[in-house]
């Protein structure tokens, strides 16, 4: 500790940590170790350890720690490598190196991204500004900065990186140890890692009055690069999505788990916790939309994929069972004006490709459920296989549909 001009307590970090999950060859990996092992870092200022978690058991990245290597690097900057025993995916991946970082304060990277030249430096200014001179005096739980995208389908949108994104932030790793926010393992440490992540992140700091979250606008400078990998799963594989949904339902389950056991904890009785219903209602509509953007996969081609089998198709509606009886007792408790604006976040917002479908609307999904749900594997596949869609996406109307309401005596839209 030591004292500013005006006499107020300032804590100075000396040691960031940069943590970096890798599974591609060398070539893929290395901009964004370089990116970090080249940072701009003043004499007696910090100094940035960089941890790579090597998650393919056929990769050997001793590269970056060899002699070579070194003559490029800030004289600042160390590197380490965590060796998996096996495949575990990039969120265990990720905890794996937070966990075993010799800092509080972390930062993530993805390999195939960068970091601009000076960001950790920045971060590292403005974690001290706050503590030094912060208006309400607050330590920092988080720091969100600014993610630029280099994809030409796509806009810079800082407000949205900020909420979904793990990657451009500073986390203060006592805050997350203190609050049990860790990545998920198993199928989830592959697919949809982030999402309950930085959402049970958002949940702690939100209900905690004693840190703060410091949020950059879109007008600030870029400390993230978020580089479009062609080879990447989700540029690679077709119906990549429809192969996520699942999952990314099981992780709003996640942070709906999450929650209730924060309030628990703490005493939050949950009639007074607004921000619990709010986000619930955003996970439901989320939810709903993404299982019909499922059905539009389904019907342009992964109905015939051999990743689908009758096991994904069960532990679908499994997912989908539990959103319906765990979340209802919140359903009579939203606005309309709420749902209205969560309709067009979703819309406009996300990942999700808004479809038109006979299915009823989200609405009538809450007092009712999803038809389609009801059907066996092979109903499923054969639904799918005569959907059809007119130029915009919107369903044509199948005949099936009709036939199979007939059949289970079930009205139809």
């Amino acid at each position: 500790m030591e004292n500013n001009n005006d006499n107020k307590q300032r804590v100075v970090t000396r040691i960031i940590t940069a943590v970096i999950p890798a599974y591609s060859d060398v070539s893929v990996v290395k901009n964004s170790v370089i990116s970090l092992a080249t940072q701009w870092i003043p004499v007696n200022s910090f100094f940035l350890e960089i941890i790579i978690v090597d998650d393919n058991p056929e990769m050997d990245y001793s590269f970056f720690v060899s002699d070579a290597f070194k003559q490029i690097m800030n004289e600042r900057v160390g590197i380490t490598i965590i060796k998996n025993a096996e495949n575990y995916g990039q969120g265990v991946s990720r905890q794996i190196g937070i966990d075993n970082a010799s800092s509080n304060w972390v930062v993530l990277c993805d390999e195939d991204d960068m970091y601009a030249t000076n960001a950790i430096y920045r971060f590292w200014e403005i974690l001290n500004e706050q503590y030094c001179g912060g208006d309400d005096g607050l330590p920092v739980a988080l720091i969100a900065a600014p993610v630029y995208c280099f994809d030409v389908n796509k806009e810079r949108d800082v407000i949205r990186a900020q909420s979904i994104w793990v990657n451009g932030k500073l986390y203060n790793r006592q805050f997350l140890r203190d609050n049990d926010i860790r990545f998920p393992s198993g199928d989830n440490s592959r697919h949809a890692e982030d999402f309950p992540f930085i959402e049970m992140l958002n949940y702690a700091i939100e209900n905690n009055h004693n840190f703060k979250r410091v949020d950059f606008d879109e007008t600030a400078d870029v400390f993230y690069y978020w580089m479009p990998n062609p080879q990447s799963q989700s540029r690679r594989e077709r119906f990549y999505t429809a192969m996520l949904t699942p999952l990314t339902m099981n992780a709003s389950l996640m942070i709906y788990d999450y929650m209730q056991h924060y309030n628990l904890l703490h005493n939050i009785e949950r009639d007074q916790d607004e921000f619990m219903k709010y986000k619930i209602a955003s996970i439901s509509v989320y939810a709903y939309y993404a299982y019909v953007r499922w059905l539009y996969d389904m019907a342009c081609g992964w109905r015939d994929d051999d990743r689908f089998t009758e096991e994904v198709w069960e532990y679908y509606k499994d997912v989908m069972a539990r959103f319906k009886s765990e979340l209802s007792c919140y359903w009579g408790e939203y606005c309309p004006s709420n749902i209205h604006e969560l309709h067009t976040q979703v819309k406009n917002s996300s990942d999700i490709r808004y479809i038109e479908s006979w299915i009823e609307p989200f609405e009538e999904w809450i007092n009712s459920g999803l038809k389609t749900l009801e059907m066996s594997y092979g109903e499923i596949k054969e639904y799918c296989g005569q959907l059809q869609f007119d130029a915009a996406d919107h369903e044509i109307h199948s005949s099936y549909v009709q036939s199979w309401c007939a059949r289970n005596n079930k009205p139809c839209s």
